[in-house]
């Protein structure tokens, strides 16, 4: 149903229905208004529908602001995919090197025994003991550590999104415009 506007006399208007027509009606500043007959209603402007006020709330700026903010989450989605799947170096258990260790010398020969001491253990005894370290893991760190740099890359460029976001949202517009 058509709702009309009356005007009132401080400046507001009072939206009235064909029902109405002939009743007395308090705008907001308390005056009270008479509403016309319906002969003469129908000649008052016509209220608009809310559904296009609605759909003129959309603008570019709210779109870009709304661009930016889903590539900001979809950075930080990424960074965090991203930590998620980086490697990370083995720690080395003793225990379970001793085990493989006698394991291994459970199986070989005597000979076998020979050559291994020979080739490994006799070096080991005359130059020391290393400290046991998985064989990769020079490159893992290496490989963490550019994850860590994509990682920080994304967020930077995550927070520069929400940045110009914040600015183009709260920005005052042009009065010209």
């Amino acid at each position: 149903m058509s709702k009309y506007l009356l005007t009132c006399q401080c400046g507001n208007t009072v939206p009235v229905e064909v029902g109405q027509a002939g009743d007395r009606v308090t705008c907001v500043c308390g005056a009270q208004l008479d509403v016309p007959t319906l002969r003469k209603l129908r000649h008052l402007p016509v209220e608009r529908p809310a559904a296009s006020q609605a759909r003129a709330a959309w603008n570019p700026r709210k779109g870009f602001v709304a661009a930016s903010l889903i590539a900001a989450g979809l950075l930080v989605a990424s960074a965090v995919w991203t930590w998620l799947k980086q490697p990370v170096v083995p720690k080395f258990d003793p225990v379970a090197q001793l085990n493989a260790a006698d394991a291994h010398l459970a199986k070989i020969t005597p000979a076998e025994s020979w050559m291994r001491w020979v080739a490994v253990y006799l070096p080991l005894a005359n130059s020391g003991f290393a400290v046991f370290e998985h064989p990769d893991k020079d490159a893992i760190e290496q490989q963490v550590a550019q994850y860590r740099i994509l990682e920080t890359t994304l967020l930077i460029i995550a927070a520069s999104c929400v940045t110009v976001a914040l600015i183009a949202a709260f920005r005052p517009r042009p009065r010209g415009i």
